[in-house]
């Protein structure tokens, strides 16, 4: 299903890739000429007519996963702009990405483009959006924060309240400090990439938090017995997932387990 709209200004588009017939929802945000992500390369016909219709100056990439840049390429190809992006994905950025079967049917392709440096503070005419470090889900994703609207564009960095698998790079133990350090901020508003538009941003982030610490505590008990992470795996979320056979462990219990309870 695609439909677009606007909150408080900010433009949508909304997108459906499908893994296996699992539907995958996507976000992208348009917001005073500035595009937060791209949308995945497999929903291009989709999103194209939206960035034709509210074309961009400028785009801020969350992080590299080709969800969030698979339209990269094309957008600086169209429109000539800048695509800034952290440093550590810049060399990623330069190569077509070579991606696992799983990842290519659901996102599409990831073509090459050239990266821009990614400053501290993204300026558009009426808006100013602070770049903030949010490790997690990635080692250098980060979230963009309009101070004076409240609003936190968050890429990966809020998926929902509660969590079963993670990502291979994933260190959720730096997600609970992102988590931590959110919370000191002043946010109403969070724009998702994949849950979309959320209007009680504190109390979820509260909530997620309150969910890995749980998770956490937990973990740190059953290792503390001597389990290994994949024995807490079983016995903390032993229902297995088809994420985890489709893309060969890349998304896994056990990898969120491994994350957490390492780091004070």
């Amino acid at each position: 299903m695609t439909r677009t709209g606007v909150h408080e200004g900010v433009r949508f588009i909304r997108t459906e890739a499908s893994l296996l017939g699992i539907p995958l929802a996507y976000f992208v945000y348009e917001v005073d000429g500035l595009l937060v992500d791209t949308g995945p390369y497999s929903q291009r016909r989709r999103i194209l007519p939206f960035l034709e219709k509210h074309p961009p100056r400028q785009v801020v990439l969350t992080h590299a996963h080709e969800d969030h840049c698979g339209l990269a390429a094309w957008v600086q190809e169209r429109f000539g702009v800048p695509v800034m992006v952290h440093e550590a994905y810049h060399e990623e950025a330069r190569a077509d990405a070579r991606l696992p079967l799983y990842r290519r049917l659901a996102w599409g392709a990831r073509p090459a483009f050239h990266p821009d440096p990614l400053p501290e503070v993204v300026v558009t005419p009426h808006h100013r959006f602070e770049v903030l470090p949010s490790p997690g889900h990635t080692a250098h994703h980060v979230v963009l924060l309009e101070r004076e609207r409240k609003w936190l564009f968050t890429g990966d960095f809020y998926l929902g309240v509660s969590q079963v698998v993670a990502f291979e790079d994933e260190v959720a133990d730096h997600a609970v400090a992102s988590m931590r350090a959110m919370l000191e901020l002043e946010v109403d508003t969070l724009f998702t990439a994949h849950a979309g538009v959320i209007t009680d941003g504190r109390l979820r982030f509260r909530e997620r938090l309150a969910f890995l610490e749980d998770l956490r505590g937990k973990v740190v008990d059953l290792r503390a017995r001597g389990l290994s992470d994949r024995q807490i795996a079983r016995r903390l979320l032993p229902r297995r997932k088809l994420i985890t056979l489709v893309s060969a462990g890349e998304w896994s219990t056990r990898n969120l387990v491994r994350g957490l309870g390492r780091e004070e």
